[in-house]
């Protein structure tokens, strides 16, 4: 089982990042485990390597990225 606060540092480190809105921990229906959503800027027409990077530092993999109107919603988790 991941620690639960291994995705709140998470999504402080990826929500200094520039290219991002938000990020936050929250509870998933669809993948029944607690994910990071990342919300990018609708400024970037792809999830930027420097998200990915970040995630993949903190033992996250994305499991998803949908367009939310201009803005890019990724979804990760361990």
């Amino acid at each position: 089982m991941t620690d639960p606060r291994r995705y709140y540092l998470t999504a402080e480190h990826v929500a200094e990042l520039a290219c991002v809105t938000t990020a936050s921990v929250t509870e998933s229906g669809e993948y029944d485990r607690v994910v990071v959503e990342v919300v990018i800027e609708p400024t970037e027409q792809t999830v930027p390597a420097r998200v990915l990077s970040r995630l993949a530092t903190d033992g996250l993999g994305v499991a998803d990225v949908t367009p939310q109107g201009t803005h890019l919603l990724v979804t990760a988790f361990a």
